[in-house]
């Protein structure tokens, strides 16, 4: 389906063309059927074997207001709220004979790191026991305010990617990133950055904008939060607007005020981040950025929702197909051998995996139908005709103004543009491989 961008500028969400000018578009409907298929973006996620998330701990101690997992706890599902060194063991051989091999390990909470002493020894294990060029990367996916020495030079020696998240500037996180006897909770992570400032590991923010961002968003407070983020020691930031079906929390769109400013918000931040590819004033940027643009390049479509492919697991040895579907015990599976011909069987856990934007007639009929990345297997699993419109319009903006720059600055800043493209690549590259222990 051919979409008119802007004037005499058209995308083809089939093919993933941009066209350029009336004359070049009589040209591609002429010959459009000639054009070689697509295929599909390259990514860990292609790897043959799964990534394993574990729950480390379903405790956390900070009780953050619009929390998908109430507030870390994931509603009580796992009786069990801590991984220990032996269920660690279990699972990873159980998987290990199930699928050949592991991609990933990302140890996720709750807070993770509340089990620190039972992670480090399964690290130490991990090396112990299995060549090191077969163990997984390995990644923390931590709120930040749990740092030591001791846990530096852990992530330091094995190379583990620190994730952690900050929503802008303190006065707009400490609204709904809150924790008992945490003062400020942006600080709190400011200063566990700054602490691993120069590790050679990976760090990764993901910044959330909800409903307080909308309400005080005046044009230019979008390019003060991409500048503060950049300012800090990460190597690329994630961005999400806040999906909560609260009222307190939601984000309406239906509200027109809050609408326009939504959309202003977005259309500002994406011509600050795109602009950073001509300027390289800064390589730190979303990575939603770079995907689009790459997507577009190669012509690669989104491989969409990894969700059933890579396994998530509680304390209490449930598997489930991310933990975004942790919200009852109905879809857990016991992590035991021949697991994976359970979950074959399982008619639920089936109907979850296969769960697809395809066949959603929104999605059908949307633009960024091949290379949207927002669509979440677990955020549709109670409503899979209705996909969550705050991700929706974010991408669809996004997505507009990245074909607008391809179609109009890119011409004119080629080389430039590839070069900051291949260095942000790179950055991701480098720290996704697993270093030697020190």
């Amino acid at each position: 389906m051919l979409f008119e961008v802007e004037k005499d500028v058209w995308f083809d969400n089939e093919n993933i063309y941009i066209v350029k000018g009336k004359e070049n578009l009589n040209n591609y409907l002429e010959h459009s059927s000639e054009i070689q298929p697509t295929t599909f973006k390259s990514k860990s996620s292609d790897n043959p074997f799964p990534i394993i998330t574990f729950l480390s701990s379903t405790k956390c101690n900070l009780q953050c207001k619009y929390c998908y997992a109430d507030k870390g706890n994931y509603y009580g599902v796992s009786e069990i709220n801590t991984f220990t060194l032996k269920n660690y063991i279990k699972v990873y051989e159980t998987v290990l004979k199930e699928y050949g091999g592991v991609n990933q390990i990302c140890f996720f909470g709750g807070e993770p790191l509340i089990g620190y002493q039972a992670i480090k020894s399964f690290v130490e294990y991990l090396y112990k026991t299995y060549p090191t060029d077969s163990i997984p990367g390995l990644a923390v996916g931590s709120n930040g305010t749990i740092m030591n020495e001791d846990i530096r030079d852990f992530l330091i020696k094995y190379n583990i990617c620190f994730s952690t998240s900050l929503d802008g500037p303190k006065e707009l996180n400490d609204i709904s990133r809150v924790g008992k006897g945490i003062p400020s909770v942006y600080d709190k992570v400011k200063s566990t950055l700054e602490f691993l400032d120069g590790i050679p590991a990976l760090r990764v923010l993901q910044f959330t904008f909800g409903k307080d961002h909308i309400k005080s968003y005046k044009p230019g407070e979008a390019v003060k939060w991409a500048k503060l983020m950049s300012s800090l020691p990460i190597q690329y930031y994630e961005i999400v607007a806040v999906t909560n079906d609260d009222p307190e929390y939601k984000i309406d769109l239906e509200d027109k005020d809050i609408r326009e400013k939504f959309i202003m918000l977005c259309e500002e931040l994406a011509d600050y981040c795109l602009g950073l590819l001509i300027s390289q004033e800064s390589l730190i940027m979303p990575s939603v950025f770079v995907s689009i643009i790459t997507s577009i390049a190669k012509r690669k479509k989104n491989s969409g929702c990894g969700a059933g492919k890579n396994i998530t697991i509680t304390p209490d040895m449930k598997i489930y197909p991310c933990h975004t579907f942790i919200t009852s015990e109905r879809e857990g599976i016991a992590c035991e051998p021949n697991f994976r011909q359970v979950i074959k069987n399982n008619n639920e856990y089936q109907r979850l995996i296969s769960l697809s934007r395809e066949g959603i007639p929104k999605c059908d009929d949307c633009i960024a139908k091949s290379v949207c990345h927002v669509f979440c297997k677990g955020m549709q699993k109670d409503c899979p005709d209705k996909p969550h419109e705050e991700r929706c319009l974010m991408m669809l903006i996004f997505l507009k103004k990245s074909i607008s720059f391809l179609a109009n600055d890119f011409p004119l800043h080629k080389d430039v543009i590839m070069d900051s493209i291949r260095k942000n690549l790179s950055i991701r590259k480098a720290s996704a491989i697993n270093a030697k222990v020190k």
